[in-house]
């Protein structure tokens, strides 16, 4: 019998161009259902969103089994 293997991608922005909205809320969200579950995550950082305390903060707390890209 074989294993599936799911890995989760998130990509983090900054700022939303198109339309104003919360955009650290969901990333709390994630975070915290996906670590409920143990469920591994790639969190993908767009320049913009390294910049914002918010999000480097939120990635130095993460879980074992996340990584974090760019």
């Amino acid at each position: 019998m074989s294993k599936n293997k799911v890995n989760i991608v998130n990509f983090l922005r900054g700022c939303e161009p198109r339309l104003e909205m919360d955009l650290e809320a969901p990333v709390t969200w994630q975070k915290e259902i996906t670590a409920r579950y143990g469920l591994p995550v790639t969190w993908l950082l767009q320049y913009d969103a390294m910049l914002q305390d918010f999000y480097v903060d939120s990635m130095k707390s993460l879980p074992p089994g996340n990584e974090v890209g760019i």
